[in-house]
């Protein structure tokens, strides 16, 4: 098996990204936002609203060292809703923050069984920890994913990458 590049995308000032599926290093203008993402299988209005079930936790360490913790992250589930999930919560746009990671997809062009999904996404929060979030999930539908849509609670992505493979 090897990956193949289907897409890659440089960003700057942009609210939100569609039609992908990968991750790269991304800067952001506003503080203490949240990273998200939804799908689409449709090819026209890329509608975005693909129903799911996710779930998500996250360790974090603060920079004084005074601080650590791992838990679940109840109040980002999406159960058996259309709305974004978050990859990760409380995104830091302090200038030496940033957040980078992967979300892999599972049989994204399959017709006979629903999507899954793993995420894991690394940065800093406006509090000035280290974060690691970690969501899994299925969008509940048979169609194919033809769309990805990567986007935060608020303000732009000011800069960074998302790039996509497909695994041949």
């Amino acid at each position: 098996m090897s990956l193949v590049t289907l897409n890659n995308r440089a960003l700057k000032d942009a609210t939100a990204v569609g039609t992908t599926t990968g991750l790269g290093n991304l800067v952001f203008t506003t503080d203490n936002v949240s990273f998200q993402f939804n799908g689409t299988d449709d090819t026209s209005s890329h509608s975005f609203d693909i129903t799911k079930t996710t779930t998500a936790f996250q360790a974090y360490h603060s920079e004084s060292d005074s601080e650590a913790s791992l838990g679940y992250r109840g109040n980002d589930d999406v159960a058996q809703g259309t709305g974004y999930h978050t990859l990760m919560n409380q995104v830091s746009n302090d200038a030496d923050a940033n957040i980078a990671g992967y979300l892999h997809l599972f049989e994204t062009s399959n017709t006979t069984f629903v999507k899954h999904f793993l995420a894991r996404i690394s940065g800093n929060n406006e509090d000035n920890h280290a974060q690691d979030g970690l969501s899994a999930g299925y969008f509940n539908t048979t169609a194919a994913i033809t769309g990805l849509d990567f986007k935060f609670s608020s303000g732009n992505i000011d800069s960074g990458t998302i790039d996509m493979y497909g695994v041949n």
